[in-house]
């Protein structure tokens, strides 16, 4: 029964399935992320003109970073549910950095 016990929970350990630390749907144009630590590097497609990211923290610490090629759009504290605005000079790719410690929420873009 004991050798029985171990392998049945070596069995579920090695089944269950993790979420990834970070869910990106870009049709939805939306960014989940479950305790994050360090630094995760995502590229979105973005429209020139004024621009709205729109955080929703749930719990951590999170520091937010857009930028295209060497110029940088955003480089924020975001710990707390917030708009941030952004003004992009033209349409395209852009990478938004995400910097957390223990941090989970979303992104809205």
């Amino acid at each position: 029964f004991f050798i029985f016990t171990i392998l049945f929970t070596v069995f579920l350990v090695g089944c269950s399935k993790k979420s990834p630390p970070i869910e990106h749907t870009p049709e939805n144009r939306l960014i989940y992320f479950t305790a994050i630590d360090g630094d995760h590097a995502i590229e979105i497609n973005m429209e020139a003109g004024e621009q709205t990211l729109m955080v929703a923290m749930d719990n951590g610490e999170l520091w937010l970073k857009m930028t295209k090629g060497e110029k940088v759009y955003l480089d924020t504290d975001a710990s707390f549910s917030a708009d941030y605005e952004v003004q992009l000079d033209e349409s395209g790719v852009y990478t938004l950095t995400l910097t957390g410690q223990k941090a989970s929420g979303s992104v809205n873009y």
